[in-house]
């Protein structure tokens, strides 16, 4: 499938949408259950379609699987309109942002990104985040934020507030965000200083990151694309707990921040547990050095709490479990740090971040060349684990975990 065009109209409280679209013949897409298809398109002729239930989607929002009866391959049009709610979207009078995660157009079921063409006519006197006005056609045209369509933003030019420095940018639209995001402008520039003096200098782009306050905590979270990172929910709801926000963000961009040395894994796949651990440990890593010491307690008490009931990171089938390969590699590595002594997993860090291609077999045969076989050998085993003999109870790790924590506040 091949997304050709997409349109995205306003019309009072909804969202209208045409998607023209190249499918094989007997091909599906999936389209946010969310959504009403109103109808599907092909040569002038309207055509049925199936519809299947509502299903999970990897680091996605629930959709349905559509299938057009086309005798052949071809173009068809797809019209359909609603609300998408959750992952980054917000829908207000002075803000409208779509993110490609919500499954708002025809998407594959296997996670991919790929751009296209957007237009969008709407809100008079708005405009679009890195788009371009076509005054002939009284309407915007986007490629989307860092090339991506999925990712869109339009909003009252009088709403936008930016802060930034040589490491980073902020673009949000809510002015009470002002003090927390001066914090993180300022605490980005020490990340990046962090990483590139552990895993290596290269000439980084200036990361722009923008906030969306949504309503919904559970889709709350950070979602990256290109040179820019869609942080969402920067405040909480109780203000009297905005110190702790404040922590928990500074970790979600100390994670996130990693994934310029620790990406290019197939997401797709279990491999995608390199992406994700390489990430989550430069988080840990910084907060090591710098706190909070709560957060990292909390991060590690709760990781070994969780992690043993989770599917091993090899799945059989070779597919990407979205929790085991967010929480079981990050165990795997506490392991090897509890075992083995912090300055080993950084060794594997510095070669993971390093590699050409990212890969497990690749990342192993390093380990081989430059650590030792043994070492190779045990992370392979661990591989096709559930449990790695990790316990809270145990008294010795309890203590373990005390200290490292502790250190960060000295």
């Amino acid at each position: 499938m091949k997304v050709i065009h997409l349109q995205l109209f306003e019309q009072a409280s909804d969202l209208l949408f045409r998607c023209q679209l190249y499918l094989e013949k007997g091909e599906s897409f999936w389209l946010s259950d969310q959504l009403t298809l109103r109808r599907i398109v092909s040569q002038d002729q309207e055509i049925a379609f199936e519809a299947g239930p509502s299903e999970p989607m990897l680091f996605r929002s629930a959709a349905r699987k559509i299938t057009p009866r086309i005798v052949q391959a071809g173009e068809i049009e797809i019209e359909y309109q609603g609300q998408p709610a959750g992952w980054g979207n917000v829908n207000r009078s002075d803000l409208l942002a779509l993110n490609a995660y919500s499954v708002y157009y025809p998407q594959p079921k296997t996670l991919s990104l790929v751009q296209f063409p957007l237009t969008y006519q709407g809100r008079p006197g708005q405009v679009m985040l890195e788009g371009q006005w076509d005054e002939a056609q009284n309407t915007w045209l986007s490629s989307g934020l860092a090339g991506d369509p999925g990712n869109v933003v339009i909003y009252k030019p009088e709403s936008k507030l930016t802060q930034e420095n040589p490491a980073a940018q902020f673009v949000y639209f809510n002015p009470d965000e002002t003090e927390i995001i001066s914090r993180m402008v300022e605490e980005v520039e020490q990340i990046l200083m962090e990483y590139q003096t552990a895993y290596g200098v290269r000439k980084l782009p200036q990361r722009k990151m923008i906030s969306l306050d949504i309503p919904d905590y559970r889709n709350a979270g950070a979602f990256q694309r290109g040179e820019w990172t869609f942080y969402t929910r920067i405040l909480p709801e109780d203000c009297s707990q905005i110190q702790k926000h404040a922590d928990r963000m500074i970790g979600l961009m100390a994670h996130e921040l990693g994934h310029l040395w620790f990406t290019g894994a197939d997401v797709s796949s279990w491999e995608d547990w390199l992406n994700e651990t390489g990430a989550e440990w430069t988080c840990l890593r910084y907060l090591m050095k710098h706190g909070p010491t709560w957060l990292l307690k909390q991060k590690l008490n709760t990781l070994v709490s969780t992690y043993a009931p989770l599917r091993p990171i090899r799945t059989p089938e070779g597919k990407n479990d979205a929790k085991s390969i967010h929480q079981k590699g990050t165990a795997l590595f506490l392991k090897l740090a509890f075992d083995h002594g912090m300055t080993v997993v950084d060794q594997i860090l510095s070669l993971l971040a390093n590699l050409t291609v990212k890969s497990t077999a690749a990342l192993l045969e390093a380990i081989r060349r430059e650590l030792s076989p043994e070492l190779a050998a045990e992370i392979e085993k661990f591989l096709d684990q559930a449990d790695f003999g990790l316990s809270r109870e145990d008294p010795i790790l309890k203590e373990w975990i005390e200290a490292v924590s502790q250190a960060s506040a000295e």
